[in-house]
């Protein structure tokens, strides 16, 4: 048996997590959340990401961000700023975060805006 491989491609738009999290007001908050969600952080090895769905929560939990906007971007502003990647160590199981490249807050998220591509091998 083989391994099924499938591939994706889409257009998007790469913003600054920082400037995408200050703009949150009152009428932009639900498509902001929206691009939260949909969107993936760039990074080399995929530690940034699981801490980013960590903060979210989302799909695999509670959606953190319910209720007010103005609470919803402080809870973002903090998180993203005392967040960063993880540590994995090689000859231990243990995880820390590690804030020596950055935080969060200083990321690109990238968000997809029209599928364009797939296949499956």
């Amino acid at each position: 048996m083989g391994k099924s491989e499938t591939a994706s491609a889409s257009i998007g738009i790469k913003i600054l997590l920082s400037d995408l999290i200050l703009q949150i007001n009152e009428t932009n908050f639900n498509l902001i959340k929206k691009m939260l969600y949909d969107g993936c952080i760039e990074d080399s090895n995929g530690y940034y990401n699981e801490s980013y769905i960590n903060i979210l929560s989302y799909p695999y939990g509670e959606d953190k961000l319910i209720g007010d906007y103005l609470e919803c971007k402080e809870y973002l502003i903090n998180e993203l700023k005392t967040n960063g990647s993880y540590y994995k160590s090689k000859f231990s199981s243990k995880v820390e975060s590690d804030l020596h490249d950055g935080s969060l807050f200083e990321r690109y998220l990238l968000v997809p805006v029209k599928h364009i591509l797939e296949t499956a091998r």
